[in-house]
């Protein structure tokens, strides 16, 4: 039961629910005091002088990269992402300095994920890091990191808090860019809302 040391056969259900969210609050919480104006302020210096946003991320991280593309799609800056690896190299290759990458990587330390980075900064492409850990290979190597935090505890190894985090920490860049963009953002999601409001019954 050792990936469950932190429950209790006595908890009831709703005592178990307690205890993962307020994993994620403290998540959010600390997160939320971690990363600075500054952080904030050079991320959107990136985005906003960018014709093309990537976001890259392998496994757990890839769910987090398609749910941002998916956002971000809605803005009029084209956005581009894949779930594959090897897709993702060349999408990477085909980036250059006009544009940037958001690569997200819990532990920042995949290898895959920082072939990725490599490619990245061959071709001199702005990178965006999004970990749990300040002093991973991804943060170093990144224009920007963005750090989640997380305290993980053992019922919990999928680093479900961090992910929390991270999905949170990208809607607020999103809406940071909405807002600043706003005069050419508005029309792009009103077309695209009409497009799928025309699929529905």
């Amino acid at each position: 039961m050792i990936f469950f040391s932190e429950l209790s056969m006595d908890d009831s259900y709703k005592d178990i629910l307690i205890k993962s969210l307020s994993s994620n609050i403290s998540s959010l919480d600390a997160t939320l005091h971690l990363v600075s104006e500054n952080d904030l302020k050079r991320t959107m210096d990136i985005l906003l002088s960018a014709q093309t946003v990537g976001f890259f991320g392998l496994g757990g991280s890839n769910t987090i990269a398609n749910l941002a593309f998916h956002k971000f799609i809605r803005m009029p800056l084209r956005t581009v992402y894949h779930q594959d690896f090897h897709y993702q190299q060349m999408l990477a290759t085909k980036m250059d300095v006009n544009d940037c990458a958001f690569v997200i990587s819990h532990t920042g330390r995949n290898k895959d994920t920082m072939r990725i980075v490599e490619i990245l900064k061959k071709r001199g492409v702005p990178i965006i890091g999004i970990t749990s850990f300040a002093n991973s290979p991804l943060a170093l190597a990144a224009d920007v990191a963005l750090v989640s935090v997380s305290e993980e505890i053992s019922f919990r190894p999928e680093a479900v808090a961090s992910t929390v985090s991270q999905i949170s920490l990208l809607d607020a860049i999103f809406m940071m860019y909405g807002i600043r963009t706003q005069d050419t953002t508005e029309n792009t999601i009103k077309n695209i809302r009409e497009t799928i409001k025309e699929s529905r019954l």
